[in-house]
Protein backbone atom coordinates (compact mmCIF):
# COMPACT_ATOMS: atom_id res chain seq x y z
CA UNK A 1 0.00 0.00 0.00
CA UNK A 2 1.48 3.52 -1.21
CA UNK A 3 1.85 6.31 1.56
CA UNK A 4 -0.58 9.17 0.50
CA UNK A 5 1.56 12.59 -0.73
CA UNK A 6 2.18 15.14 1.52
CA UNK A 7 3.35 18.64 1.54
CA UNK A 8 6.92 19.70 1.45
CA UNK A 9 6.38 21.79 4.17
CA UNK A 10 5.33 18.79 6.32
CA UNK A 11 8.61 16.98 5.23
CA UNK A 12 11.39 16.38 7.27
CA UNK A 13 14.30 14.03 7.40
CA UNK A 14 15.67 11.67 10.46
CA UNK A 15 19.58 10.26 9.20
CA UNK A 16 20.60 7.40 11.33
CA UNK A 17 24.60 6.60 11.20
CA UNK A 18 25.49 3.27 12.73
CA UNK A 19 28.50 0.87 11.94
CA UNK A 20 28.66 -1.01 8.87
CA UNK A 21 28.28 -4.55 11.06
CA UNK A 22 26.78 -2.79 14.23
CA UNK A 23 24.70 -5.24 15.70
CA UNK A 24 21.47 -4.52 17.23
CA UNK A 25 21.83 -4.00 21.22
CA UNK A 26 21.46 -7.06 23.26
CA UNK A 27 22.06 -9.55 20.11
CA UNK A 28 23.03 -13.08 21.37
CA UNK A 29 26.63 -14.44 20.08
CA UNK A 30 25.12 -16.41 16.65
CA UNK A 31 23.44 -12.90 16.40
CA UNK A 32 26.16 -10.84 16.38
CA UNK A 33 28.07 -12.64 13.80
CA UNK A 34 25.70 -13.97 11.23
CA UNK A 35 22.47 -11.92 11.89
CA UNK A 36 21.16 -9.20 10.17
CA UNK A 37 23.07 -5.42 11.34
CA UNK A 38 21.50 -2.52 12.86
CA UNK A 39 21.10 -0.51 9.95
CA UNK A 40 19.28 -3.67 8.35
CA UNK A 41 16.79 -4.07 11.30
CA UNK A 42 16.24 -0.34 11.28
CA UNK A 43 15.88 -0.03 7.74
CA UNK A 44 13.18 -3.18 8.16
CA UNK A 45 11.43 -1.22 11.07
CA UNK A 46 10.96 1.71 8.88
CA UNK A 47 9.27 -0.42 6.22
CA UNK A 48 7.02 -1.68 8.83
CA UNK A 49 6.38 1.83 10.24
CA UNK A 50 4.79 2.29 7.03
CA UNK A 51 7.36 5.73 6.64
CA UNK A 52 7.61 7.56 3.36
CA UNK A 53 10.95 6.82 2.05
CA UNK A 54 13.91 4.89 3.50
CA UNK A 55 17.38 5.01 2.01
CA UNK A 56 20.49 3.11 3.33
CA UNK A 57 23.41 4.99 2.42
CA UNK A 58 26.79 3.06 1.62
CA UNK A 59 29.12 5.59 2.68
CA UNK A 60 32.38 5.95 0.43
CA UNK A 61 34.61 7.28 2.86
CA UNK A 62 34.29 8.54 6.18
CA UNK A 63 34.28 7.96 9.89
CA UNK A 64 32.33 8.02 13.09
CA UNK A 65 32.88 9.48 16.38
CA UNK A 66 36.04 8.33 17.68
CA UNK A 67 36.60 6.37 15.05
CA UNK A 68 39.50 6.43 11.97
CA UNK A 69 38.89 7.17 8.03
CA UNK A 70 37.62 4.39 6.31
CA UNK A 71 37.12 3.11 3.12
CA UNK A 72 34.52 1.22 0.90
CA UNK A 73 35.86 -1.49 -1.10
CA UNK A 74 33.27 -4.14 -2.60
CA UNK A 75 35.67 -6.95 -1.56
CA UNK A 76 36.23 -5.65 1.82
CA UNK A 77 34.71 -3.11 4.36
CA UNK A 78 35.73 -2.63 7.73
CA UNK A 79 33.40 -3.80 10.34
CA UNK A 80 33.45 0.34 11.57
CA UNK A 81 32.64 1.69 8.32
CA UNK A 82 29.73 3.99 8.79
CA UNK A 83 26.68 3.51 7.21
CA UNK A 84 23.24 6.03 6.82
CA UNK A 85 19.95 5.64 7.14
CA UNK A 86 17.73 8.28 5.60
CA UNK A 87 14.12 8.65 6.97
CA UNK A 88 11.37 11.19 5.55
CA UNK A 89 8.15 11.36 6.82
CA UNK A 90 6.05 13.96 9.05
CA UNK A 91 7.92 14.77 12.02
CA UNK A 92 5.15 13.34 14.20
CA UNK A 93 5.83 10.24 12.25
CA UNK A 94 9.39 10.22 12.56
CA UNK A 95 8.99 10.97 16.35
CA UNK A 96 7.09 8.18 16.99
CA UNK A 97 9.65 5.64 14.96
CA UNK A 98 11.99 6.97 17.33
CA UNK A 99 9.96 6.10 20.28
CA UNK A 100 8.99 2.92 19.25
CA UNK A 101 12.98 1.95 18.63
CA UNK A 102 14.70 3.38 21.39
CA UNK A 103 16.51 0.69 22.47
CA UNK A 104 18.51 0.10 19.27
CA UNK A 105 18.94 4.19 18.66
CA UNK A 106 21.29 4.09 22.07
CA UNK A 107 24.59 3.51 20.27
CA UNK A 108 23.67 5.27 17.04
CA UNK A 109 24.17 9.21 15.95
CA UNK A 110 20.52 10.51 15.28
CA UNK A 111 19.98 13.38 13.55
CA UNK A 112 16.80 15.31 12.74
CA UNK A 113 16.61 18.12 9.78
CA UNK A 114 14.30 20.92 10.40
CA UNK A 115 10.77 20.75 8.55
CA UNK A 116 11.62 24.30 7.39
CA UNK A 117 14.12 23.22 5.59
CA UNK A 118 12.15 21.67 2.65
CA UNK A 119 10.21 24.38 2.06
CA UNK A 120 10.82 25.61 -1.51
CA UNK A 121 11.98 29.02 -2.19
Amino acid sequence: MKNQPFEWTQRCALRIYVSFRQPPPNTHFWGRHFGPSLGQVLLQRAQAANLQQAVLYHIKAGYLAGEVITHHFSESTPASHPLCLELIDTYERLMDYITHNRPLLVEATVVMSNPQTFQLL
